[in-house]
């Protein structure tokens, strides 16, 4: 990172996932002087897209944006994104060879029986979170997702991918008065009484904020009152694998959670938001797997997810791997954000961990503090 001469504002934020960008807009509409820190040459973090084997716009991550009208109309208002319908499908298989898990009793013999009716089929997003809800006895929920299962209202996503998404933002980045760094490793976060102000240590150089927000996905040391404290505290680890596959899939799907399975927990589609370009063959199927962390801390094995996939019938038998990329991350209380909001209301008010996890839940979960961001006249969804 080059020398800056200015060094003081109002909020920094560390981290340039969507959420973090949106807020980052939020604020500078308010009047404050924020500034963003990212570590790498490019803002969006996992959402943003590589390219890889000569293949532009390879989306690296199963991404997924949770249905509510607040949330489409805040990515068709604000970014003008155009959406499309992204189904969603359960894969629920029993994985243990004895067939049994670490529930118990009726529950257990319920879940065995149904695993056994479902083994290997793809069952509809809603249809399972009928099912799971009401077990678990959120009536509400369970009602939302059984008339959005009779509607036939299905889960929206970008047209584009979600390089569309980033590259919106990053507009508006630019277009604001939000001070974008990239290639700023921030090494350090140091928290001062009240009254005076915190320091961010980026290199050799020292900026200065009344405010600090870190994304829940950077890892950062944090010293407050001369104590340390490690935002990285309840690490979890995931492993995104982009695979590519020379074969079909079967049965068709586009976006799924996989449930009870000893290595991964989503597979996605990302073939048709690719750009293959002239140099490609655009026939080749580009399928992510999000692993589940235990087994993303193992030694990555491609061809053993690819098999997985066979077994698993997702892929045709005569389907060949060509080869495979992986980003290994750590996200802080990623899974867990009772614990992150436990732990935010133990911070002192200059210091924020802002939930960046899941961009529908989290669009949802702003959608009143973001509001002032779109204008007044509402979109009716089709």
């Amino acid at each position: 990172m080059t020398e800056i001469q200015e060094n003081t504002f109002d909020v920094i934020i560390i981290g340039s996932s969507p959420i973090l960008l949106i807020e980052a807009l939020y604020l500078d509409s308010t009047g404050l002087k924020v500034a963003i820190f990212e570590k790498k040459s490019r803002i969006g973090g996992a959402w943003y897209p590589e390219s890889l084997w000569g293949i532009n716009n390879i989306e690296t991550g199963c991404h997924y944006i949770d249905r509510g009208k607040k949330n489409y109309n805040f990515l068709r208002k604000f970014l003008n994104i155009e959406l499309q319908p992204q189904p969603r499908h359960i894969l629920w298989k029993e994985t243990n060879g004895n067939g049994q898990n670490s529930r118990s009793g009726i529950k257990t013999g319920i879940q065995n029986s149904l695993a056994i009716l479902f083994k290997n089929k793809l069952i509809r997003r809603d249809l399972w979170d009928v099912y799971n809800h009401g077990r678990k006895g959120r009536i509400k929920n369970a009602l939302f997702s059984l008339a959005n299962l009779l509607k036939s209202q299905p889960f929206l996503y970008p047209i584009h991918g979600c390089k569309s998404i980033i590259d919106g933002l990053e507009t508006k980045i630019d277009n604001s008065s939000v001070r974008l760094f990239k290639n700023a490793d921030v090494k350090s976060v140091h928290i001062a009484e009240k009254g005076s102000h915190n320091r961010c240590h980026v290199g050799t150089q020292n900026f200065t904020a009344k405010r600090i927000i870190v994304s829940q996905n950077v890892s950062v040391d944090i010293f407050m009152n001369g104590t340390s404290f490690l935002v990285d505290q309840e690490l979890q680890p995931y492993t995104h694998v982009v695979l590519r596959i020379k074969g079909k899939k079967r049965p068709e799907f586009n976006y799924i959670d996989v449930i009870q399975n000893p290595m991964l927990r989503r597979v996605q589609d990302v073939t048709s938001y690719a750009d293959f370009g002239s140099n490609s063959d655009s026939s080749d199927l580009l399928i992510c797997c999000h692993l589940v962390p235990g087994y993303a801390e193992k030694e990555l094995q491609a061809d053993e997810i690819f098999a997985h996939l066979i077994e698993l019938e997702l892929l045709s038998d005569d389907s060949e791997l060509l080869d495979h990329h992986l980003d290994r991350y750590v996200a802080t209380l990623c899974v867990q954000n009772k614990k992150l909001f436990e732990l935010e209301s133990s911070l002192p008010e200059e210091l924020t961990i802002m939930r960046s996890w899941d961009l529908g839940i989290n669009l949802e979960y702003y959608s009143d503090r973001w509001a002032p961001l779109l204008a007044n006249t509402p979109i009716k969804l089709s």
